[in-house]
């Protein structure tokens, strides 16, 4: 019998391994022929070669993953203990803000401080992130008559928030007794790793989103463990309540993930459909009332529509510049209609495979959010009459994100950059001065951020700098928990794999849009692989 159990255990591990590596492997031939070019011999090499090395690693790693067990180390004597991680983490991550002091001024954050100078308010960056930023900033021009002391000020409000979840995250695995080693490491790991110290001192709206998704993901992790014990406080409910206004209002997509979130809660919890009816009703009442009659009356514009239709923008542009002479007139007089005359002369040279900004930028919003349906119409018969060119295009504004193979240089995120450092040039005359105090440690933050050598200058770990590589590690503790039948964690995941799939759909595959998929490894890799820890 127990040669029997082994023997099932085994096909078991076989054919998951298997199912995992072909997978794998189609993704990553497919990936390597967007730059190279390969006979059908070679195709079937590559992808039989990557398939039986993938399937020794992934059969050898399930085999042999372990989580150590607690064996009282000194991190559980601490007394005051988040306190104690957050001074210890923000030490460790004292020499990168010194460095880039006052804090990197780039990506959106920018244009959300300049909105409020020009007077023109949009909420297409989150309209009360950038009332936060903007204020904070304020606060250094107002006391102490400098924007930099105010960005300063941003920063380290910014780090302590994001110590503080980093303690909870490692308050809550210290009371599912993980060993002190897993604990140090995790310390470590964001206290010093160069990609963390990067976010934690740029003032863009990624950070504090991807920190405040680890802990609502630490929420759902507690309340899908133990849903009795989590609403057995009052606290705990009012808390996820907050919780989910701020990650709605730090992206705007994250309305999509929640409400499906939340819904599947429904139907599986049914022993606690007052709990989340209570969490639905007193979380989009709030956020709708905000969005709408408040931003009305603000005179606050939603034009985020444009930011949706990065992939339909993408694709219709991509097919008019391949098909143009087998428009029909209809088809010609949607695109000016969209477009307009002089963007579609623009077209061939604003287009880039791999980044849908120039497109998407190219429609005229107006026109756009008057009939969007008119442009998803647009969208789905081109794309049905010319299918190879929809699919290129998915392929080109995905690829960063499952290819490890990808080479992030210049080329690739043009006018991107792998992470950003330099301060972000506007037309507006406000303006932030950084000091380089700490000079060989600002200049590696530049070249990891920008230089086309990027993630080769974090040595022996550019693994974990490399977007692809991180999927696939998620995709591996996915599969690991199928084969230990621990389904349940597919309900902790739920929100991560949801706001996933919203990036794919994004403008183009960026560090920045994905990092709270790298901090948010710790506390899946603890769960998954030691499902003991909860009731997997």
């Amino acid at each position: 019998m127990n040669n029997y159990k082994c023997m099932k255990i085994y096909k078991r591990k076989f054919v998951i391994c298997l199912l995992l590596s072909l997978i794998y492997s189609f993704f990553n031939v497919l990936g390597y022929l967007v730059y190279n070019k390969l006979d059908v011999l070679q195709i079937m090499l590559l992808f039989f070669s990557n398939c039986i090395l993938f399937f020794i690693i992934c059969f050898f790693l399930m085999s042999k993953l372990f989580i150590p067990k607690n064996k009282n180390g000194k991190l559980y004597k601490i007394k005051y203990f988040k306190t104690t991680v957050i001074i210890i983490l923000f030490l460790l991550s004292l020499p990168a803000f010194i460095a880039s002091f006052p804090g990197v001024f780039s990506y959106d954050a920018p244009y959300q401080v300049t909105q409020f100078l020009t007077g023109k308010l949009s909420n297409y960056q989150p309209f009360l992130v950038s009332v936060f930023l903007y204020s904070i900033i304020s606060i250094g021009k107002i006391v102490f008559s400098s924007y930099e002391i105010g960005l300063a000020l941003f920063i380290v409000i910014q780090m302590f928030i994001c110590f503080y979840v980093v303690a909870s995250l490692l308050e809550y695995l210290k009371s599912k007794n993980v060993s002190s080693i897993i604990l140090v490491l995790i310390i470590l790991f964001f206290g010093l790793f160069p990609i963390n110290n990067m976010f934690i001192v740029n003032s863009g709206k990624d950070t504090l989103f991807s920190y405040f998704f680890l802990l609502f993901s630490i929420y759902n992790v507690k309340m899908v463990d133990n849903p009795k014990l989590f609403f057995s406080k009052n606290s705990n409910l009012i808390k996820y309540i907050l919780l989910c206004l701020v990650v709605l209002f730090y992206r705007n997509n994250m309305i999509y993930v929640w409400f499906i979130t939340i819904l599947v809660y429904i139907f599986i919890f049914k022993d606690y459909q007052k709990q989340f009816r209570v969490i639905l009703i007193f979380t989009i009442l709030p956020y709708f009332i905000v969005c709408y009659p408040l931003y009305t009356f603000l005179n606050v514009t939603n034009d985020n529509t444009r930011e949706m239709m990065s992939i339909p923008a993408q694709s219709i542009t991509r097919i008019y510049l391949k098909h143009k002479d087998e428009f029909n007139s209809k088809d010609m007089n949607m695109m000016k209609y969209y477009f307009g005359d002089e963007n579609i002369r623009l077209l061939k040279r604003r287009y880039r495979p791999y980044n849908s900004d120039n497109t998407k930028f190219s429609i005229g919003h107006n026109r756009l959010a008057s009939n969007s349906f008119g442009f998803v119409r647009l969208f789905v018969n081109l794309s049905v009459r010319y299918p190879k060119e929809f699919f290129e295009t998915c392929i080109y504004n995905t690829i960063g994100y499952w290819y490890p193979g990808l080479k992030y240089n210049k080329k690739y995120f043009e006018p991107q950059k792998y992470i950003e450092y330099n301060n972000t040039d506007t037309d507006s005359s406000f303006k932030i001065k950084r000091y380089k105090f700490i000079p060989f440690l600002s200049d590696y933050y530049l070249k990891l951020g920008e230089s086309n050598d990027n993630v080769n200058y974090l040595g022996v770990f550019k693994f974990l700098g490399n977007l692809g590589f991180i999927l696939w590690c998620y995709l591996f503790l996915i599969f690991y928990a199928i084969y230990k039948r621990r389904y349940k964690v597919f309900l902790m995941l739920l929100p991560l794999i949801l706001v996933f799939f919203t990036n794919l759909l994004g403008p183009v595959a960026l560090f920045r849009y994905v990092y709270y998929l790298l901090i948010c490894m710790p506390l899946f890799i603890v769960l998954i692989i030691d499902g003991k820890k909860v009731n997997l």
